[in-house]
């Protein structure tokens, strides 16, 4: 009888752990109008954000810029809970200057953070450029 309600006991927390996965490719193209070399080995990281205040974002991809500015990251995201889906982002780590920099000439390595998320359309207004069929799939 103990090892019924064992069994049932673990079936039921299994059943309410539940995780949501989602996975993502995104292509695109980092450009630096200023100087066109500041787009080569850019680090592009591929996050799941995590809202809570115990968690940290999840780490799902990273890769960096070829000599043209170029790059594909893909990855998954996995979120306990069926209320909760995974919130792809990915974050630029970048020396290109801003026009303050420009104007102060002060050049120092800033980071970009594009959010974005497929299934909503308002993102899709947001960030053509990621949410577009041919630079973001989802499988």
């Amino acid at each position: 009888m103990f090892i019924i309600q064992c069994s049932l006991i673990l079936t039921l927390l299994t059943a309410a752990v539940k995780s949501r996965t989602r996975c993502v490719r995104v292509r695109g193209i980092v450009s630096c109008v200023t100087n066109t070399n500041l787009a080569r080995n850019i680090q592009v990281t591929l996050y799941d954000r995590d809202d809570l205040p115990w968690e940290t974002d999840d780490l799902m991809g990273k890769n960096i810029t070829d000599a043209n500015g170029s790059f594909f990251v893909e990855g998954c995201g996995y979120d306990f809970g069926f209320w909760n889906d995974p919130d792809p982002f990915i974050l630029i780590t970048h020396g290109c200057p801003s026009s303050a920099q420009l104007s102060n000439h002060h050049l120092v390595s800033r980071k970009t953070m594009y959010e974005f998320s497929c299934c909503n359309r308002l993102d899709f207004v947001k960030y053509p450029a990621l949410c577009s069929k041919s630079n973001v799939q989802q499988y």
